[in-house]
């Protein structure tokens, strides 16, 4: 199940929540774990990915022919 970050409008609180897309979805149960609010909303947050080799390595722009836009170092 994906994990789902969420902020509380009533205290400002940032949470996790593992829950299935039907569950975000419906929005049930996502009340805030420190004051009980259900006035909470979805925050968006970044993915890190890192690319590597097959052996392994950390590719480097010249070896991906990305010339250094996917963030590759």
């Amino acid at each position: 199940m994906p994990t789902f970050e969420f902020r509380c409008e009533a205290c400002g609180r940032t949470f996790e929540r593992f829950a299935s897309i039907r569950e975000k979805e419906e929005g049930s149960g996502f009340s805030c774990p420190s004051c009980g609010s259900d006035s909470t909303r979805q925050i968006f947050t970044g993915v890190q990915i890192i690319a590597s080799g097959t052996r392994g390595e950390v590719q480097t722009a010249a070896s991906c022919g990305c010339g250094g836009q996917c963030g590759c170092r």
